[in-house]
């Protein structure tokens, strides 16, 4: 009865399965602290849930902890496997042998995996990297743009797609995920600003300067309306393209309505950097370091 849609995963234990459903929409979201919170709870209430000690792993391992720490868990959903549906076994599986680094195995697996269940998000962005780290991008590429194909709405997907045609210099196909990008709006990951400036980018990359300048004033413009998480990551990538246009002052300004973040510390330290200021570029990274540590705790690395 629930607005969630549950995922297909097998577990005797409904709050278990619940709590792994959030744990896997926050990891969605790149909000790894909770994914990691919540697969902790949904392996303490279900210890015998294979799926979760498998994602439990990916949580653990977004955290940069110690390798034998998301190994354990890795293994652990490997040894509960055997009572798992087809698909469950090769996700496990395929996130053993990459964890462990044996991307031969892992890739099988996955590949076997899509065959089965093939708009698995999490399936093929870790067969596209795979690809990209043996040097194949343009199989990477086909592995997202055939998730684009099934999910034309997801920008997750889209993003894969994106990146991948970027990779190979494909700037048209690249230009178009990113208007794809744009339409979705408010989208369900954290967002990231490279679509919405890609048209600049595409100038600059084609020596068109008074072009690469109309498309940034034009962001520049759109992205005041837009929701203050997306205005800054679009903002934060702006002030980025004018300082790779050589323009430092334009790139300070942009930020202005950044809110100071993690992020806009290390973009201002960037620019500092750009035109030799080396006494704000310091005092722009010490300043990350207030922002990064909880009160009443210690700082959790995050890592994508």
């Amino acid at each position: 009865q629930s607005a969630q849609s549950l995922e297909r995963v097998t577990t005797p234990s409904l709050p278990a399965l619940r709590l792994y459903t959030e744990s896997y929409a926050a990891g969605d979201r790149d909000l790894w602290p909770a994914a990691l919170n919540l697969a902790q709870a949904a392996v303490h209430e279900d210890p015998a849930f294979a799926a979760a000690h498998t994602w439990l792993a990916w949580c653990l391992f977004r955290h940069h902890v110690p390798t034998d720490e998301y190994v354990r868990a890795a293994r652990r959903g490997v040894e509960l496997s055997q009572n798992a549906s087809e698909w469950e076994r090769l996700w496990i599986a395929g996130s053993y042998y990459g964890l462990t680094d044996d991307p031969s195995k892992a890739r099988a697996a996955y590949e076997a995996l899509l065959r089965i269940y093939p708009d698995h998000y999490w399936a093929t962005n870790n067969l596209v990297t795979i690809h990209r780290y043996a040097g194949r991008d343009a199989e990477a590429l086909e592995a997202a743009k055939r998730l684009v194909e099934l999910r034309p709405k997801n920008h997750n997907a889209l993003q894969l797609a994106f990146d991948g045609a970027r990779r190979l210099g494909q700037f048209d196909l690249a230009a178009d995920y990113a208007h794809r990008i744009r339409a979705v709006g408010l989208h369900n990951r954290q967002p990231g600003g490279e679509p919405w400036v890609f048209d600049a980018v595409v100038a600059w990359d084609r020596s068109q300067p008074a072009a690469q300048i109309q498309a940034l004033r034009r962001v520049e413009s759109e992205a005041l309306s837009f929701d203050p998480e997306l205005r800054d990551a679009v903002l934060a990538r702006t002030a980025m393209s004018w300082l790779a246009a050589g323009r430092p002052t334009d790139a300070r300004a942009a930020l202005q309505p950044v809110a100071q973040t993690t992020d806009r510390h290390l973009t201002q330290a960037t620019i500092a950097h750009a035109v030799d200021d080396r006494t704000t570029a310091a005092r722009e990274v010490l300043a990350t370091d207030v922002l990064d540590v909880p009160a009443g705790g210690t700082n959790t690395a995050e890592v994508r």
